[in-house]
């Protein structure tokens, strides 16, 4: 493969980047330059590199898209089981409630009888009986409901690391799959220019493809800026070279910040919703 960039020669006087194929410009004005840190050497990628490179990358997203296929099929069997406990307890909720009318029916119609037999004492009794009836069958419902709710939520609890990491490797596949994309490239290094001294001479450090990319058209890009290909960088990524320190913004750790922040977010409802 041909030498992605060459390392530009500093002269005493500015130049302005033009076009391929352009006409040479008039002669500019001298403008005095402050001292920049040498440019690094060109990095040239060679096509077992390149291979290697790519098929590593198609390991990767193999294995991502096999750990998603096992992490979808248990979401789709813990939800399965959420579904069939809810749907008990609905059935659950439907005999408590015809139990309470028998026992309404029931305390009506003791009491009518006792009434009827003009025995206060009977009366009494019949009451008390059906509010004994009442009550012991109640308890034992609500005792039931709320150890099907336990359990529920048992079950989510036990799915929710599971949830995350779904929820985390579905949200790389969608950035992987952008990252590599010529105009994902230039908004993050645009976010990272913000952050920048406005005089200040930058590298941009990334993935030999991303370089690759991005120089087949050098006018999108600021002027303040040096391509270098870096092999240690996955591809998606880039870190930031300056006088006065590196920014990094390497796709696998932003995606790691993220992992972290899903965590921890966990974590502090968790420890939120414990007895105190």
């Amino acid at each position: 493969m041909a030498t992605i960039i060459q390392a530009p020669a500093m002269a005493a006087n500015s130049r302005q980047l033009r076009r391929p194929g352009a006409a040479a410009a008039a002669a500019q004005a001298d403008v005095a330059l402050a001292p920049v840190a040498p440019v690094a050497s060109a990095v040239t990628v060679s096509p077992e590199v390149r291979q290697d490179a790519l098929a590593r990358q198609e390991r990767q997203l193999r294995d991502q898209a096999e750990l998603l296929r096992e992490r979808e099929q248990a979401l789709d069997a813990a939800t399965s089981r959420v579904a069939q406990r809810e749907t008990e307890l609905r059935q659950l909720e439907q005999q408590l409630a015809a139990r309470q009318q028998q026992l309404d029916d029931g305390s009506a119609a003791a009491y009518t009888e006792a009434e009827r037999r003009g025995e206060q004492q009977g009366r009494q009794r019949g009451e008390q009986e059906a509010r004994d009836a009442v009550a012991a069958q109640v308890g034992r419902l609500n005792a039931l409901v709320q150890t099907l709710q336990q359990a529920r939520r048992k079950l989510l609890d036990e799915n929710e690391d599971m949830l995350v990491e779904i929820a985390f490797t579905a949200i790389c596949r969608m950035l992987g799959s952008q990252a590599v994309r010529r105009e994902a490239m230039l908004s993050m290094i645009s976010s990272l220019l913000e952050g920048a001294h406005a005089q200040d001479k930058l590298t941009v450090r990334l993935h030999a493809q991303d370089a690759a990319l991005l120089a087949q058209d050098s006018d999108g890009l600021d002027a303040r800026l040096s391509l270098q290909a870096d092999t240690g960088i996955e591809l998606g990524g880039c870190l930031l070279d300056s006088v006065h320190g590196t920014l990094d913004a390497r796709l696998e750790i932003q995606l790691q910040h993220l992992r972290e922040t899903l965590l921890l977010a966990r974590r502090q409802r968790d420890e939120l919703e414990a007895p105190i």
